[in-house]
């Protein structure tokens, strides 16, 4: 389902993780990656997962800010969006999409109730050593079936993250999901081995 694939992006439960030993990757990495898959099927999900503090409770109230390409989820999952029956991101006219923009967020309904905020809200953080003003653009509903959303995670698309907290064109990890199975996926395997090896990853 769409939210599977949505919870496979933040906790590392692809088919595949690519990472470095310590440190972030550049995210120039994905295009030498895809040259080595060629027309093979396999999709890459570049993550960035940083720790942070809601401002005025740094030592009690410890986040998570993970920055992923939620246009390539989107585009993955379908045009549709759809995910158990409800789009991954609600469309909202009188509101600005997370898309692009640079101090939205996301957060799963355990995060909202914690904290007693709602979308629209704004959120004073700290991602790393850097201060943020975040809006809450939308809550999560925990995805059937699979593990609830973190309660102190707070998602954002992966240029905005990058931006707010002086990582850019840094990401923490790939992540690796084959769309199907057989020998394609074996000979995608074969070839990101070799990559690895030959980067030290």
């Amino acid at each position: 389902s769409g939210f599977g694939l949505f919870t496979e992006s933040i906790s590392g439960e692809s088919d595949l993780l690519l990472r470095p030993g310590s440190g972030t990757l550049d995210a120039s990495i994905l295009r030498e990656l895809r040259q080595r898959s060629g027309e093979l099927p396999v999709d890459y999900f570049p993550v960035l997962e940083l720790s942070g503090a809601k401002a005025g409770d740094e030592e009690t109230d410890l986040l998570r800010f993970v920055g992923v390409d939620l246009v390539a989820i989107g585009n993955a999952i379908g045009q549709s969006g759809e995910a158990n029956g409800a789009p991954l991101i609600r469309p909202d006219e009188k509101e600005p999409s997370p898309l692009g923009a640079t101090d939205a967020c996301l957060v799963g309904e355990a995060f909202a109730r914690a904290r007693g905020v709602e979308k629209g809200s704004r959120l004073r953080v700290w991602i790393q050593d850097r201060s943020a003003d975040l809006r809450i653009a939308g809550i999560l509903p925990d995805p059937a079936n699979r593990p609830a959303i973190p309660e102190n995670l707070l998602l954002m698309d992966l240029p905005a993250l990058q931006q707010a907290s002086g990582e850019v064109h840094r990401i923490s990890r790939i992540e690796i999901r084959f769309p199907g199975e057989g020998s394609s996926r074996m000979e995608v395997t074969r070839r990101l081995a070799a990559f690895s090896q030959s980067r030290g990853l």
